[in-house]
C-alpha cells in the first residue's frame, strides 16, 4: 500500500508521498522502502506513483522511475509525459501476463499549462467499474475541474484541488475531520491553518500523511504508510523546495 497526495492551488503545486512498499508472499507481509515522488526540473513536471509495483525482470519501480524521469525533455508538456508513460509502461506490464486487476496502479502527473497548475492521472481504471491498461485522464482542469475557465476561477477564488491515492479512505477520513476543525484551530493559534502559502500547503499534507501512518501503527496494522516522506513543491517558475 502507499499514500500519495498531489495538491494544486493558486500558490503552486505540492506533491507528498510516503516511502512504504508492501510486498505480500507466502511468508507474510513485508514492508520495504522506495521513492515514489519525482520531479523533472528540465520540464517542471512532478510524478507520484502508487499501486502495484511489479515490473519485468523484477526491476524496482524506483529504478524504472529514475530512468524515465531522466529522459524527460525540456519541451515536454504534462500531456506528453503522460502519453510517454502509457506507451512505455503498458507493453512492459502486458508482458507480465497478469490481469489488470492485479497490476492496478497509477501515476499523478502535475505541472503547468498556460500558467495554470494541472494534475493529470495515468491509471488502470476505477475499481468500482472495470480495470484496463494505463490510460491518461485530464483530471484537472477538465475531468473534475469543469474546464480551464471554471477551474481557473476556482483557484483564483482561493480554492484548491487534490488527488490522493493508495490508502485513500483513511486519508479522506482524517482530512475531513481536520478540515472541519480548521476554524477552531485557526482561532486557537490566531493564524490561518494551513497558512495560504506553498509551505503551508505542503506542511498540511505532510501532517495528514504522517497522521495516517500513526493511525495504522496505533491499530497495530502493518506500517503500509510510512512516516518517511518525499515532498516536492513548485510553481510555474520551477522548484520551490524538495
Amino acid at each position: 500500500m502507499t499514500l500519495v497526495v498531489t495538491t494544486a492551488s493558486a500558490v503552486g503545486i505540492t506533491v507528498v508521498g510516503d516511502r512504504a512498499v508492501t510486498r505480500r508472499s507466502v511468508r507474510g507481509v513485508e514492508i520495504l522502502a522506495a521513492k515514489k515522488v519525482w520531479y523533472a526540473p528540465q520540464a517542471n513536471v512532478a510524478l507520484a506513483f502508487w499501486g502495484n509495483a511489479n515490473l519485468p525482470g523484477d526491476e524496482s519501480l524506483e529504478d524504472w522511475a529514475r530512468r524515465f524521469v531522466a529522459k524527460i525533455q525540456p519541451h515536454d508538456s504534462v500531456a506528453a509525459v503522460c502519453e510517454r508513460l502509457v506507451s512505455t509502461l503498458n507493453p512492459e506490464l502486458e508482458s507480465l501476463g497478469k490481469p489488470w486487476s492485479y497490476l492496478r496502479r497509477g501515476i499523478h502527473v502535475s505541472g503547468y499549462e498556460n500558467d495554470l497548475p494541472v494534475i493529470f492521472h495515468v491509471h488502470t481504471g476505477d475499481p468500482r467499474a472495470f480495470y484496463h491498461s494505463l490510460e491518461v485522464h485530464r483530471d484537472y482542469p477538465d475531468l473534475h475541474g469543469g474546464g480551464p475557465e471554471k477551474y481557473r476561477h476556482h483557484l483564483d477564488s482561493g480554492g484548491l484541488v487534490q488527488l490522493r491515492n493508495g490508502y485513500y479512505d483513511l486519508f479522506a477520513t482524517l482530512a475531513q475531520a481536520v478540515f472541519e476543525s480548521r476554524a477552531d484551530l485557526s482561532a486557537l493559534l490566531e493564524r490561518q491553518v494551513p497558512a495560504p502559502s506553498l509551505n503551508g500547503q505542503a506542511a498540511f499534507d505532510e501532517a495528514l500523511v504522517r497522521l495516517a501512518a500513526g493511525i495504522l501503527k496505533s491499530a497495530q496494522l502493518p506500517q503500509s504508510v510510512s512516516i518517511d516522506l518525499d515532498v516536492v513543491s513548485f510553481t510555474s517558475r520551477g522548484l520551490a523546495f524538495q
